[in-house]
């Protein structure tokens, strides 16, 4: 279960690093711009994943609910930019 998590925690990061860059190039001619938004929003969101991640290593095998808990974090946190994506794409 616990190389199940790690694959899937993996795969979230690599979906959040793909928003970032739909997000960073958001045209300037909105209210908001992309860089203002990938700096305010999904660089935290990167660096709560990246310590949700290396949690993982930490977390023995026989605590299934903390692993599980820590993988829907990491799905949460890669569903929240695609809000942004939704709204400006």
């Amino acid at each position: 279960m616990k190389q199940k998590l790690k694959v899937l925690s993996v795969f979230c990061i690599f979906l959040n690093i793909i928003q970032m860059y739909f997000i960073y190039i958001i045209p300037k001619d909105d209210s908001i711009s992309g860089p203002l938004l990938w700096l305010v929003i999904l660089v935290p969101i990167f660096i709560l994943q990246l310590i949700s991640f290396m949690l993982f290593f930490v977390t023995e095998q026989q605590n299934k609910r903390k692993l599980f808990i820590l993988a829907l974090i990491n799905l949460f946190l890669t569903a929240l930019p695609f809000c942004i994506l939704l709204k400006y794409y």
